[in-house]
């Protein structure tokens, strides 16, 4: 009887711990699919963030593209195209603190020294063309003193020959009457 009572005591025993282990079973199948079910959410929720941070990362670096880079470098572009046709320019955005800006400084200062060179230039030019007309008319004067002097070296040869013709006559008369 003891054994029987044993063995019914195991046997309550042995069910009441599969009990336990079935419900230990089911709570950790429950925190399982929660965790699971939680994981899922996260990962979704991560996509998420990323694809909007991707998205917020790839408007912000058009952004910067076109306004920062983009846009000052078409207005340098239009900037050069009036110094082409001769328009006095001036490159705005200097007081930026990056490539940009020192790019905008380092235009100003070339095209201050562009116009420094140019005005010296024009300024040489009206020099040279001063000179070349104050040479102009020193060869005019010279090429008419040369003429007056021509002609007057003309008009002595002419006087020179009627002289000496004269005495040449004068002289063939001398010897007609001397003889």
């Amino acid at each position: 009887d003891a054994a029987m009572s044993s063995r019914a005591a195991a046997e309550d025993l042995r069910a009441k711990m599969r009990a336990i282990a079935d419900r230990l079973d089911a709570r950790v199948e429950h925190y399982s699919k929660a965790a699971e079910e939680e994981y899922e959410q996260v990962s979704r929720l991560l996509m998420i963030v990323a694809g909007i941070g991707i998205v917020l990362g790839l408007a912000g670096g058009f952004l910067v593209g076109q306004f920062g880079i983009a846009k000052p470098m078409r207005a340098l572009v239009g900037l050069l195209q009036q110094m082409a046709k001769g328009e006095t320019v001036e490159m705005m955005g200097t007081g930026r603190g990056d490539e940009i800006g020192e790019t905008a400084t380092a235009f100003n200062q070339l095209l201050s020294k562009l116009q420094e060179n140019f005005h010296s230039l024009i300024e040489g030019a009206r020099t040279v063309a001063g000179a070349s007309r104050e040479m102009n008319q020193a060869s005019i004067q010279v090429s008419t003193a040369a003429g007056q002097q021509s002609e007057a070296s003309s008009a002595i040869a002419a006087t020179v020959e009627e002289m000496t013709v004269s005495i040449n006559h004068v002289g063939d008369r001398a010897t007609e009457a001397h003889q």
